[in-house]
């Protein structure tokens, strides 16, 4: 009996190596993570996706919508098609439909930049001493594009709903999210703040970027905006009902001086500059900002 038992044993364990072999294949339809983070030109190209969930206008499952919408003005706001906002009743339970309100999906590409930032340091590793250079540099800068991307998706959730949790680490299977509370409106801010910073660092100016990417100017743009947002009444006029909708105890002018110095920063960076459209000419303000999207 224990001699069968062993051959038996003998003849599943070369199976089992058999199986593997055939098994443990590379997949001919898509990239292993190995594979991913080895390769620097497939880690520019998980971006793409997450550049692409950036909303253009008010666009969200296939559809686009202007900002008219949300007035009398348009036709998709007659009848039945008003929208919640239109109708007054957007509640934490009814964010809206399809027409473009922010909700909390940005977290899906928040855990999507994670990952990517988790691993985007050792991808040089992947590379001869003679190109390991090159591709640190590379690196570097998409690095700033997912710092930025982290920034710009925090903020759009910050806008509309204060404080909220913040994750600078990818999460996994099996994490209780039942411990995971909000951050304050303060912390939150100082947040999307701190990865403009680094994204500014790392990242080219708009002339030295690939069309459609982070850049530079982008990263001390948004940083500027954020600050005006939390130094403005809205926030900061020591009303706010909880720290996680406003700052509890705000000195409004070092929270003005932070949003002038971030403004500043891009306006002495000297390559970009405000559009004249004309102004006081009223007639000349409507054709020129016509011509400037139209472009």
């Amino acid at each position: 009996m224990k001699i069968i038992i062993k051959k038996i044993f003998a003849v599943l364990m070369i199976i089992s190596q058999s199986c593997g072999d055939i098994l443990d294949q590379n997949p001919l339809d898509s990239y292993s993570d190995p594979v991913v983070w080895s390769d620097i030109d497939l880690a520019k190209s998980y971006l793409n996706p997450i550049y692409d969930e950036i909303p253009n206008g008010w666009r969200l499952r296939g559809h686009a919508y202007a900002t008219g919408v949300f007035s009398s003005e348009t036709v998709q706001t007659k009848g039945q098609q008003l929208t919640p906002y239109d109708r007054g009743d957007l509640s934490p339970d009814n964010l809206g439909d399809d027409r473009g309100q922010i909700t909390w999906d940005n977290f899906s590409q928040i855990q999507s930049l994670n990952i990517f930032l988790s691993n985007i340091d050792n991808i040089a590793d992947s590379y001869s001493e003679a190109e390991k250079a090159a591709i640190q540099e590379q690196a570097s800068v998409l690095k700033g594009e997912a710092l930025f991307l982290r920034a710009w998706y925090y903020s759009e959730i910050c806008r509309s709903y204060g404080g909220v949790p913040l994750f600078e680490i990818p999460n996994e299977l099996g994490v209780d999210f039942s411990n995971i509370s909000r951050a304050t409106f303060e912390k939150t801010i100082n947040f999307i703040v701190k990865d403009c910073d680094e994204a500014t660092q790392l990242l080219n100016t708009k002339s030295e970027m690939e069309m459609g990417r982070a850049t530079k100017e982008a990263a001390l743009a948004l940083k500027s905006r954020m600050l005006l947002f939390a130094a403005s009444d809205l926030t900061a006029d020591g009303t706010a009902a909880n720290e996680y909708v406003g700052y509890s105890n705000p000195d409004r002018e070092a929270l003005w001086t932070a949003a002038r110095d971030a403004a500043k920063a891009l306006i002495d960076l000297g390559t970009c500059e405000l559009s004249d459209f004309g102004a006081p000419d009223q007639e000349a303000v409507a054709e020129n900002y016509f011509a400037f999207f139209k472009a």
